[in-house]
């Protein structure tokens, strides 16, 4: 591959933080692909940044940076993926999660007619049994599961593939938040609510309360379904 040492720096037209998922959410594309890295015109913008060359300092100021010693405190070494079935704030610690991918119909199973499980889902070539967590955990979803707007956001329904014990589940979900480092300090104690007995305990994250759920309880609960 040819050295792009002397080739001029491609002024770009970001438009994901214009009108895409970190601007205003205006685009006409979000509606067919959910998210900007699903779109081309983010991955023709990879593509030509990929050759070009880095700009003067820049290798000086990554190494500078890497020399650091983190500011982050020593036990924020927790992370946990921040999500929202209906009205409720929910975290899957990242471990669990394998993938995601845009919506898809379930298949329906003959003769399995737990209220939980909507069927089996392709992805990627690969099926997997859907599990409404929301059925599971007994949560009135007041959202519908369609690409939308919540208050003056824009939301895009995802669907999470998550390993518990031997089987890989997927997962409806009305929006992803993201992932959020936490400490173990900063877990509160979950109220007494029906969701409760599934949580490790609560998350303050910004102006939400977020409920980080627990593995082994969570793990028990999908596989009734399969049962």
């Amino acid at each position: 591959m040819p050295a792009a040492v002397d080739s001029p720096q491609v002024v770009l037209d970001d438009c994901w933080n214009r009108i895409g998922v970190q601007g205003d959410q205006s685009c006409p594309r979000l509606c067919q692909h959910g998210h900007c890295q699903h779109c081309e015109v983010y991955a023709e913008a990879a593509a030509t940044l990929r050759g070009q060359a880095l700009p003067a300092g820049v290798r000086q100021d990554w190494a500078q940076a890497h020399a650091r010693v983190p500011s982050v405190q020593a036990d924020s070494t927790q992370a946990a993926l921040v999500l929202r079935l209906g009205r409720e704030w929910l975290a899957l610690p990242a471990g669990l999660l394998v993938g995601a991918a845009d919506p898809a119909r379930p298949h329906r199973i003959p003769h399995r007619n737990a209220p939980m499980l909507l069927g089996l889902v392709n992805v990627r070539g690969r099926l997997y049994p859907c599990v409404s967590l929301a059925v599971a955990l007994g949560i009135d979803q007041e959202a519908p599961r369609t690409s939308g707007t919540v208050g003056e956001r824009r939301t895009f329904p995802r669907l999470l593939l998550v390993n518990l014990g031997r089987h890989t589940y997927a997962l409806p979900v009305d929006e992803v938040r993201g992932l959020q480092r936490y400490a173990a300090t900063d877990l509160q104690s979950a109220p007494t609510t029906v969701l409760q007995p599934f949580l490790q305990g609560v998350l303050a994250l910004d102006n939400l309360q977020v409920g980080l759920l627990a593995t082994p309880a969570l793990e028990r609960l999908l596989a009734e379904c399969l049962r």
